[in-house]
């Protein structure tokens, strides 16, 4: 045989172990590559609060995770792989914790003294007020809080309960705005407005209230927190971020030095994957968690309803209790109301 055949010979055994190291080395990177694809999602817990630039991710998680699950499922469609299967179940788990199962029920003592109350962003809704009034008066709630109400959805909301107070509207600073949306209150008992909380940086969203009920008098914050994006546009009621968290800060610091018992109710424009509400929630309880939640902001935009925020809060103090939470539907505004009965848990 000749040393050229010889060498042909050794050499195309050597050539295969070579392809076949290479082969090897590119499933080992491929399978890297699903697992970091496939842990991706759950780094969020990590990096949630980290950044107040992280709050426009936690606005649009759930878009986020859709697009992740289409594209690995895209991929296993033209390249077929266990990973990849794994990689679509773990973000669709992801989804089902971050998203879902902040709204599910929490088993808490019912209270041993029932104060119903109710909130909803009105809309400014004038032309049917009579029809939210009336949805409101189906509930009879012995305390009410409206959110951008204007004169005469507070005067028919009024009519409901024997005493009200309705905030001044006054242009604030740190946010563009042509005036605060206005805040209504409403009582079965007497209601006592009180100063507003202190280094607050911006004018107080709302009004800070005493509830003289005879057998548990409280402290109500009313709000209409401001919405957070990543720059004030112009002409909406819109703070950066990190505003958002001073104010939130400031707040929480607020509650936390009240001597009543504080509830707190309205439109605050913090989600539940917040860092906001996971702030008040650290001082507060969510009184709405007696049933299966969901989200209260209705905009008629796809895109807007996909984002699933339930931005409407009845918040409780850890010493008081809570049952029956509850959404209910009211026409012509972009919400839904929310109601729970709270309460000290033993008189």
């Amino acid at each position: 045989m000749a040393a050229s055949e010889v060498a042909e010979d050794s050499a195309a055994p050597a050539g295969g172990v070579h392809e076949a190291a290479r082969r090897l080395e590119g499933i080992g990177r491929e399978r890297w590559l699903w697992i970091v694809v496939l842990a991706m999602p759950w780094s969020w817990f990590l990096l949630r609060d980290r950044f107040p630039v992280m709050d426009l991710v936690n606005i649009g998680l759930p878009l986020l995770v859709a697009i992740g699950i289409i594209a690995i499922v895209g991929f296993w469609v033209f390249r077929p792989n266990r990973l990849a299967v794994i990689a679509a179940v773990s973000w669709v788990c992801f989804g089902m914790v971050a998203i879902v199962l902040p709204w599910r029920p929490v088993d808490r003592p019912a209270p041993a003294l029932e104060i119903d109350v109710a909130s909803i962003n009105v809309n400014g809704v004038w032309f049917e007020r009579q029809s939210v009034a009336l949805q409101l008066f189906e509930r009879n709630p012995d305390v009410i809080v409206t959110v951008e109400t204007n004169k005469a959805a507070h005067d028919a909301v009024a009519r409901l309960l024997p005493h009200s107070l309705l905030s001044s509207g006054q242009a604030a600073p740190g946010f563009v705005s042509k005036g605060l949306p206005r805040v209504g209150v409403y009582s079965l008992h007497n209601i006592e407005p009180l100063d507003p909380p202190p280094d607050m940086p911006i004018d107080f969203p709302g009004m800070r209230v005493r509830i003289d009920h005879p057998d548990a008098p409280f402290i109500l914050y009313a709000l209409h927190l401001p919405r957070q994006w990543p720059r004030v546009a112009g002409s909406g009621y819109e703070v950066s971020f990190s505003l958002q968290r001073q104010i939130v800060e400031s707040l929480a610091d607020s509650i936390a030095a009240e001597e009543l018992p504080v509830v707190v109710a309205g439109d605050l424009n913090l989600h539940d994957r917040s860092w906001g509400y996971r702030r008040l929630t650290a001082e507060l309880d969510d009184a709405m968690k007696g049933n299966w939640l969901g989200p209260t902001s209705q905009k008629q935009s796809l895109l807007w309803r996909s984002l699933f925020l339930r931005i409407d809060h009845l918040l409780v103090d850890k010493d008081w209790c809570s049952s029956g939470g509850d959404r209910f539907g009211a026409t012509a505004t972009d919400h839904l109301g929310i109601e729970a009965r709270v309460g000290p848990c033993e008189i």
